[in-house]
């Protein structure tokens, strides 16, 4: 009789353990569905496809800093003035009017003298280089961009439709994008001759420390 009880009490306990141990399981599954709170990112931009069509499409591009247009000559000869002849296939570099910004207009080998395609915004790093002084404070973008503007600031000018590029945990950058047939309604690309434009925004801990708006090499 002790050896029948022994063995059904030994029955029991090996019973309760394999039906502990399988709850155990499924509990873990169901937690391992569930997202720790370190795990979940901003949902608000960057889990969007922001280029692709009908969910997001960027119709609201910059296109000028400080009164130059992409592709305008006109507007280059107005601020630079009437001697200005910006050779194709050429960079060509100007302070603002405190030497702490610096502003990169580049021509393409095909471009037209004057025709500028993209334009790059950034702090000085070399004060001593003997680039033209302009008269103009700070570099802005027709949208009212500048340097040290937050993500936030630059989202409510330009829209949601961004890729965030994250490179480093302090880093990242905003990159704003239009290539055919995305500009239907518009005729953005078709007016310019070009395929594509591109707008990159990059903040450091969430500052803007550089501006680059302009059309892709074709």
């Amino acid at each position: 009789m002790r050896v029948l009880l022994s063995t059904l009490i030994s029955f029991a306990l090996l019973i309760s353990c394999i039906h502990s141990g399988t709850q155990n399981v499924k509990l873990n599954d169901q937690m391992e569905k569930i997202p720790r709170s370190n795990d979940l990112k901003n949902t608000d931009h960057d889990t969007m496809k922001p280029f692709d069509p009908p969910n997001c499409i960027f119709i609201n591009p910059d296109t000028s800093v400080s009164g130059i247009v992409l592709r305008n000559a006109e507007s280059v000869i107005k601020l630079l003035g009437h001697q200005t002849q910006l050779e194709a296939g050429s960079n060509h570099s100007y302070f603002s009017a405190d030497r702490k910004q610096k502003l990169v207009l580049t021509v393409y080998p095909a471009d037209y003298p004057n025709q500028i395609s993209v334009m790059n915004v950034s702090h000085s790093d070399n004060t001593q280089q003997e680039f033209r002084q302009l008269n103009i404070p700070v570099f802005k973008t027709e949208k009212g961009i500048q340097l040290g503007m937050s993500r936030k600031e630059i989202v409510e000018k330009l829209g949601f439709c961004y890729l965030a590029k994250d490179s480093t945990k302090n880093t990242i950058d905003l990159a704003y994008r239009i290539e055919l047939p995305n500009d239907s309604n518009t005729k953005f690309l078709e007016r310019n001759n070009m395929p594509i434009y591109y707008a990159i925004y990059s903040l450091v801990d969430d500052k803007l420390k550089n501006i680059e708006i302009g059309f892709e090499n074709p």
